[in-house]
């Protein structure tokens, strides 16, 4: 029987291109197993869905987008004896899963839910309102119960970082957990001769802190230097209304760009900034090291440490705006430019083929 009849893979939706979407494109693709998912981005090629219900045209509200995934996976009746391995990832596509299921069952799991877990505080902060009612609490408790339940039906669970592994043990117990760190293909990113711009690829929500990057460049000791935007959001709204408010015309908000371009902008960019909070690994760390460009992260997560290893790293520790300003202004200050740092360990760590072997080796195991 071939690879893509026996395994499945399961991927809550592509309402964007992520980091974790572009993770489980890479399996479909270079694995050959066909995706099923409950809606996916138009801009999403068809071919490497097994089955999907609607394309989606427009952004959808998070509390909205959670209640529909939720009821979709709840309730939808998938066919397991049509598969003999079905590796799920996100959060509301585990709702799938039943007690004594014949199907190997792999979860790769990205994070566990952050607004009940780790950023919970941060979340009942930026969403007081709907915390003020006592039902979004009882809800989150169930889901809460739910979600340890159903990872309690899977064989194995892959995380894509150490600090992933660490918020799940805090969950369950007795599941195999293994670390398979996600890896890019390095060849595709090239160095050219630097210009007078930073960038963020970060996805415009808050927890990526790109807010706090445009605060930092609205600043008048930061009018001659760039900050280049390339992502979409939730905030992206709230960070067009800054740059015209305050009319800086040192920002620009590009959006979603190709990945040409993207490749493009980061072989000249002065510097990459990717500060998010406590994120578990981080692919824009790795597109920036393969650029073999400056990298202005934080301490936080994976990355904090593996960030140590490569030359071109600016690591804030206990981030905050000034912090950051007062590092862009100690590298305006150089004489010379940075380029070309080396990027070997990371290539021979971080590679796609590292990756895909890890996931291989889990998914066709017998043992």
């Amino acid at each position: 029987m071939s690879l893509n009849k026996e395994t499945l893979i399961i991927h809550d939706n592509f309402e964007i291109l992520g980091g974790a979407e572009r993770i489980i494109l890479l399996l479909s693709k270079k694995l050959k197993i066909k995706i099923f998912c409950f809606y996916k981005n138009k801009k999403i090629k068809k071919n490497y869905f097994n089955k999907f219900f609607f394309l989606n045209k427009v952004s959808i509200d998070p509390r909205i987008r959670f209640l529909i995934n939720f009821v979709f996976y709840y309730f939808y009746p998938l066919n397991f004896n049509k598969y003999d391995k079905i590796l799920l990832s996100g959060h509301y596509c585990l709702m799938l899963l039943k007690k004594n299921l014949k199907s190997k069952i792999i979860y790769y799991c990205h994070t566990p839910p952050r607004f009940m877990y780790d950023n919970e505080k941060k979340y009942e902060k930026k969403y007081n309102f709907l915390f003020r009612f006592p039902i979004t609490k009882i809800l989150i408790k169930i889901y809460k119960k739910i979600y340890k339940q159903k990872l309690s039906y899977c064989d194995i669970i892959i995380c894509n970082s150490i600090t992933t592994k660490i918020r799940l043990r805090k969950i369950i117990k007795n599941i195999k957990v293994v670390v398979v760190h996600p890896g890019i293909n390095f060849n595709k990113f090239k160095s050219e001769k630097e210009k007078n711009y930073y960038l963020s690829l970060s996805r415009l929500h808050w927890s990526k802190r790109v807010k706090d990057k445009v605060d930092v460049f609205s600043n008048k000791l930061l009018s001659d230097t760039s900050l280049l935007i390339c992502s979409f959001g939730p905030e992206r709204d709230k960070i067009l209304s800054i740059i015209k408010n305050k009319k800086l015309k040192n920002i620009k908000l590009l959006g979603e760009v190709s990945e040409k371009k993207k490749i493009k902008l980061l072989s000249e960019c002065r510097g990459v900034i990717h500060i998010p909070i406590r994120e578990e690994f981080g692919i824009v760390n790795l597109e920036a090291i393969a650029s073999k460009k400056l990298l202005i992260t934080t301490n936080e997560g994976d990355f904090g440490t593996f960030s140590k290893k490569y030359k071109g790293s600016k690591i804030i520790s206990k981030f905050t705006k000034q912090k950051l300003l007062n590092q862009i202004i100690k590298i305006e200050k150089r004489q010379n430019s940075y380029i070309g740092f080396d990027n070997k360990y990371f290539k021979k760590n971080f590679s796609t083929q590292k990756f895909l072997i890890g996931v291989k080796k889990v998914l066709y195991d017998n043992s």
